[in-house]
């Protein structure tokens, strides 16, 4: 900071947490949810709709009624990944895996 101010003047800053998540496309046409993707390779996503749906705040419906796509990152809390996987354990059912797009609170 110092280095800075002295050869260009005072400054100020704007710092950003940089969320790591997956890269999502969603795709809208008049106004309804048409199909979320992930960027996949880079050339070929994957079709990611069923599970996108399950999402409470996105919306499957919008006021725009023309096409539209809205790129973004979804990533999990890493509390709400750990009581996902404990209702999973007493349901006995498959937990889910940890991977690095979970933040810690």
């Amino acid at each position: 900071c110092e280095r800075v101010e002295k050869e260009g003047g005072k400054s100020e800053y704007v710092v950003e947490l940089k969320i790591d998540g997956l890269a999502m496309s969603l795709h809208y046409n008049h106004g309804k949810f048409l199909q979320a993707v992930t960027r996949g390779d880079g050339s070929v996503g994957e079709d990611v709709s069923e599970n996108i749906r399950c999402i409470k705040s996105i919306p499957m419906e919008i006021p725009y009624q023309k096409e539209l796509e809205v790129r973004g990152e979804i990533f999990m809390p890493k509390a709400s990944f750990e009581r996902i996987n404990k209702e999973k354990a007493e349901k006995q059912e498959e937990l889910l895996q940890e991977t690095s797009l979970l933040k810690s609170e």
